[in-house]
């Protein structure tokens, strides 16, 4: 019998088996932080044999329960990849492979690694490069929003540079669906200050995507030398850095004021102020790149079940011009078209590294056969009327399955 001035003092012994089963999951974590290309909050990446991909595995984490914490985040990835359309604002997704007891995702290998790390390492980029990766990430996270994806964590560490110096999007492991909430949230200097620290929404995307413009066209995050907690405070009270300098400093401002309703109107803030700018402001600040036209936009509310597109702006004809490419930034959804601009001197730009080719864009209406239309209602964008997965990674239908229920599948996207 235990008295009760012990009974303080009682603890319940621990399970040996769960330790043991901890410790194991902590020691791989620790192996694969130690010997990974790169190590996130959900999962880690290693290089393939080909080197010329990589893979992502989930993280064991210091237990069973964060493991299947960050397994579900793959998985999640996994789903925004066979859902988003094949063009060059994301890696190549090459499949999916999991058994009972593992998953991984087999990706595109960039080996110029992120754009905040490049931007550090080679600070002399030009500021027609600058604009050009600023209207990569609009056009990105811009079909991102188009099929009803918020991706909850948008900062330059989670864009990638590519040899030609063009971008991709990537981490997708927080993302938020049309029927699931986000499993991650912004970080310090690119999180939007709100009652529900976890709930995102396009907004948030957008004051993101503020912060990662201000760092493309600065070197430098958002207050950078200031605490993080202060930040937050400095952001809550609606006090921002000074953008007077920058270019577009304007839409950079809006984005953290959250005065935009759409990524389209983004890009035409950043194109309007492009063309203001007169050949003194441009020479001094060294040759800018005319940015390409991004097509349809995102849905117009929140994601919610049942919703159309909104009617899209028949572009005017009577003014078109035919813009220089900066990339393929929307192999996918910008079609061959004209754009309601003025036309460009040829003195006026010159090329930006990557493909030379020239592309005359639209913005399409719904009525356009080439534009990606809203998903359907369903649990998953996929097949509108079965809501399967697209586990093929590009088209609607089944995923192959390899082997017994017992065993593991593959999933391929070419």
């Amino acid at each position: 019998m235990v008295s009760k001035a012990n009974s303080h003092n009682h603890t319940v012994p621990k399970d040996p088996v769960r330790e043991a089963e901890n410790k194991a999951y902590k020691e791989a974590d620790d192996i694969a932080r130690r010997t990974s290309l790169s190590f996130g909050s959900h999962g880690y990446i290693v290089i393939s044999p080909c080197g010329t991909r990589v893979i992502k595995h989930a993280r064991p984490g210091s237990c069973r329960q964060h493991w299947k914490q960050n397994l579900e985040a793959l998985l999640r990835e996994c789903e925004v990849y066979c859902s988003l359309p094949e063009c060059g604002s994301f890696l190549k997704f090459y499949g999916l492979t999991a058994s009972r007891d593992a998953a991984t995702l087999t990706l595109e290998y960039m080996k110029n690694g992120d754009l905040h790390n490049y931007i550090r390492d080679h600070p002399d980029q030009d500021l027609k490069q600058r604009m050009s990766w600023c209207v990569q990430i609009i056009n990105a996270v811009r079909i991102m929003h188009q099929h009803w994806f918020i991706h909850s964590d948008l900062r330059p560490q989670n864009v990638l540079v590519a040899d030609d110096l063009t971008l991709r999007l990537i981490d997708f492991s927080g993302t938020a669906t049309r029927d699931k909430k986000n499993l991650a949230a912004e970080g310090t200097r690119y999180y939007m200050p709100r009652d529900d620290y976890y709930k995102t929404s396009r907004n948030t995307d957008r004051f993101a995507l503020g912060s990662t413009m201000y760092y493309i066209m600065t070197g430098k995050e958002p207050y950078y030398d200031m605490d993080r907690d202060l930040v937050d405070d400095e952001f809550a009270k609606k006090r921002y850095p000074k953008v007077d300098h920058l270019l577009i400093g304007e839409v950079i401002l809006k984005c953290w004021k959250g005065e935009y309703e759409f990524m389209y109107d983004v890009y035409k803030d950043l194109y309007s102020l492009w063309q203001a700018a007169n050949p003194e402001t441009i020479k001094s600040s060294s040759e800018q790149a005319k940015p390409g036209e991004p097509a349809a936009d995102e849905p117009k509310n929140e994601p919610t079940p049942r919703e159309s597109t909104p009617e899209q702006t028949k572009p005017d004809e009577s003014t078109t011009t035919r813009l220089p490419s900066v990339g393929k930034t929307d192999e996918a959804i910008a079609h061959q078209g004209s754009v309601p601009t003025p036309a460009i001197k040829a003195e006026d730009s010159k090329p930006v590294k990557g493909k030379p080719e020239e592309l005359s864009l639209t913005t399409p209406t719904p009525n356009d056969s080439t534009v990606d239309q809203t998903p359907a209602s369903g649990t998953t964008p996929g097949n509108p009327e079965t809501g399967e997965l697209k586990l093929d990674g590009r088209r609607t239908g089944k995923a192959p399955v390899t082997g017994s229920t017992a065993g593991g599948f593959t999933a391929t996207a070419r």
